[in-house]
């Protein structure tokens, strides 16, 4: 400091008395900053053209104009911790009122709820008692089956049955098992296992041998069908089982492996510009050929003699030619006008595949973490749902079934809400939609930060896995805020459809149709805003990994940059679906294909059929496809961005651009176009 200051007083000597002091003071800085640790990496310590070039301030926090990032909508970001401070609460209180057992516990012939009624209270287990379905409460499933051994009119055999806790004592038949199962007051028992509070039978097939010894089917029933479909299903589950770790390897890491061949094929210029321009100039020469077919089947048509055709045919040919001819003109028309706009297009899948090549770990780690972050999340929530909707006041109630011979009445549960647990369950609600869309907008942010990251690295073998890491980091560090920004917005618009969906089924019974129709027509309004509304966050948060600002000025800046270039974004988006979906073709088929090939020429002898097999691969691979080419498409949106944002800021200098490889070229060739037309004014 004390050598800064001494020089600035000596402003007036000469040039090269200040030089030395200058270069002292800059020496002693970079070694004080070596002694810190800390790299010089600051734009002000960049001073002549070719470092700056090599200056690479984005993967050392910087944004693209030189300047300290810093963190945005950091209130946001206090709000949704609260949030989840205040589920978390009404979590813990539901954990000390609700009880569980109301919900999963069953209904015995009494209404009475098996392991919480007061009778009942140790009695969790519920197993059949009746033919009409009634039950009991137990203490204990039962462990084997008597339905075999019991002797239908022998009084001792009564302990062998399951009974209500009261049967007709005074009726003459109540010594005689028969009688009792008969009448609905016992049932036989079968050997079971507890399942959630209920007693499954643990061998099914016990009903087919009761059927058999006690009932006789004639060739009505086509049993043999009904065996023949269960081994069949048996085969196919048996083939899967067999072959269960091919298809999860060849399903996932096939697919991976499929994706990165395509996108590594992608990033060669020559084959992606021969596959876009050759479909391209592929639709206009097909189309052309259509109506020059056309045009030359209506003159043969004209031509035959004697006349065969009807003059309703020969016009219907002439107007399908001249609808070909003017598809095509029109589709050349369309090329010569985005014909810029394409090879910008091109450019951006070429620098899109090379970061994804560059960067492996970014299509592979974001969709984990977001899975990872989604289930510990889901997890506690749905069991404070749960023991919230346990906090609520039970009603038995009762339904009757009948037909024209039986009436059987069915006991049913019914619980009842204060209106503050109602409140509490709507926050739940929006605590769930506020956070799952914060999980996925993470994911978006931090793959926008990680091509920003690459995109504005000048030295691009400093891109790795690494830079993943650096672009989490960044997002965390710094625009957290503006994630849960863009997250609460969303979720106030999915609670308001929860809440139009709530009143269409439950706001009460005399609801006209005009209601219905009218709360139908807001809900497709509402989802309409929801897409809108996912598109602008989108852009945004490229906006806020780019330049560093908060949501509403990213919002804002990213409404109007798709306005200024609406048909570069279009053709863009088109050349990208268009790549995207050869690309998913190319995963799948060739993914399912392999797995077929392999399976059939050296692991035949392991399944009986590789139908259903090679399905399940080619399920499992559309799946990888689709996680992947969503990173693909959302790659070349967040370059096309980040191309603005370098074309603005070298307008007059387009040397000094951060463009690398046909961007760059693109960019030259119009600031040239530009300073020619500077100069043609300035001449005028």
């Amino acid at each position: 400091q004390w050598e800064k200051e001494f020089n600035q007083q000596k402003m007036g000597s000469s040039k090269s008395k200040e030089k030395e002091p200058e270069a002292a003071a800059d020496t002693d800085n970079k070694s004080d900053d070596k002694e810190k640790g800390k790299d010089d990496v600051s734009p002000e310590n960049v001073d002549s053209a070719a470092e700056k070039k090599q200056f690479d301030g984005f993967l050392s926090g910087y944004k693209p104009d030189g300047k300290r990032r810093k963190c945005t909508d950091c209130l946001c970001l206090l709000m949704v911790v609260a949030c989840w401070v205040g589920i978390t609460y009404l979590g813990m209180k539901a954990l000390e009122t609700g009880n569980p057992q109301k919900l999963i516990g069953g209904l015995d012939y009494k209404g009475r709820i098996c392991g919480y009624s007061r009778t009942v209270s140790t009695k969790f287990m519920w197993n059949i008692v009746a033919i009409d379905g009634a039950g009991v409460c137990l203490k204990n499933c039962p462990t084997e089956s008597t339905w075999n051994t019991v002797g239908w009119f022998d009084p001792d055999d009564i302990d062998m049955l399951v009974c209500k806790d009261t049967t007709n004592s005074t009726a003459w038949w109540r010594d005689y098992p028969f009688f009792l199962i008969l009448n609905g007051d016992c049932m036989f028992k079968f050997a079971s296992t507890d399942y959630l509070g209920f007693c499954v039978l643990n061998d099914m097939s016990i009903f087919t041998d009761i059927f058999t010894q006690y009932f006789s089917f004639d060739d009505g029933y086509n049993l043999d069908a009904v065996f023949e479909s269960t081994n069949y299903v048996t085969t196919i589950c048996g083939d899967i089982w067999s072959s269960r770790y091919y298809i999860l390897g060849f399903g996932f890491g096939g697919a991976v492996f499929m994706a990165y061949t395509y996108t590594y094929l992608m990033r060669i210029p020559i084959i992606t510009k021969t596959v876009v321009w050759g479909s391209i100039w592929g639709i206009f020469f097909f189309a052309l050929g259509l109506a020059g077919y056309a045009h030359y089947t209506v003159g043969v048509y004209k031509a035959e003699v004697p006349m065969v055709r009807t003059p309703s045919e020969i016009n219907m040919m002439e107007t399908l030619s001249i609808i070909f001819f003017g598809a095509s003109m029109a589709w050349l028309c369309i090329i010569l006008y985005l014909k810029d706009r394409l090879t910008l297009a091109i450019g951006l899948i070429i620098q899109t595949a090379k970061a994804l090549v560059s960067m492996p770990l970014l299509v592979i780690i974001v969709p984990v973490i977001q899975v990872i972050a989604y289930i510990l999340f889901t997890i506690p929530w749905v069991i404070y749902c749960i023991m919230m909707a346990a906090s609520g006041d039970i009603v038995v109630k009762q339904a009757g079934i009948t037909d024209d011979d039986n009436a059987i009445q069915v006991n049913y549960k019914s619980f009842q809400y204060t209106t503050q647990q109602k409140r509490e369950a709507w926050f739940m609600l929006f605590g769930y939609f506020w956070t799952s869309e914060f999980i996925v907008a993470m994911g978006q942010i931090i793959t926008a930060m990680c091509l920003c990251c690459f995109f504005f690295t000048r030295d691009k073998s400093k891109i790795g896995n690494s830079t993943v890491l650096w672009g989490i980091f960044l997002v965390i560090r710094y625009h957290m805020g503006t994630v849960a920004f863009g997250a609460c917005i969303v979720a106030i618009v999915r609670l308001i459809r929860a809440y139009i969906t709530y009143l269409e089924k439950y706001a009460g019974g005399g609801n006209t149709r005009l209601k219905k129709m009218i709360l139908r027509c807001l809900q497709c309004f509402m989802a309409c805003i929801e897409r809108c509304i996912k598109y602008i966050n989108f852009n945004a948060y490229i906006q806020t990994c780019i330049w560093g600002t908060s949501f509403c000025t990213s919002a804002y800046n990213a409404f109007w940059l798709i306005f200024r270039n609406i048909a570069r974004i279009a053709a863009v988006t088109g050349v990208t679906h268009f790549l995207a979906f050869i690309g998913k073709l190319a995963v799948i088929l060739g993914t399912a294909g392999s797995f077929y090939y392999t399976m059939d020429h050296y692991y035949a002898a392991m399944v009986s059929s590789l139908v259903v097999p090679t399905f399940l691969v080619a399920l499992i691979a559309s799946a990888v496809a689709i996680m992947f080419f969503e990173v693909f498409g959302m790659g070349t949106t967040v370059l096309l961005q980040c191309f603005i944002a370098d074309e603005e800021m070298n307008k007059e200098t387009p040397e000094d651009c951060f463009a690398d490889g046909d961007l760059r070229k693109y960019l030259n060739k119009n600031g040239k176009s530009r300073k020619k037309k500077k100069t043609a004014a300035a001449a005028k």
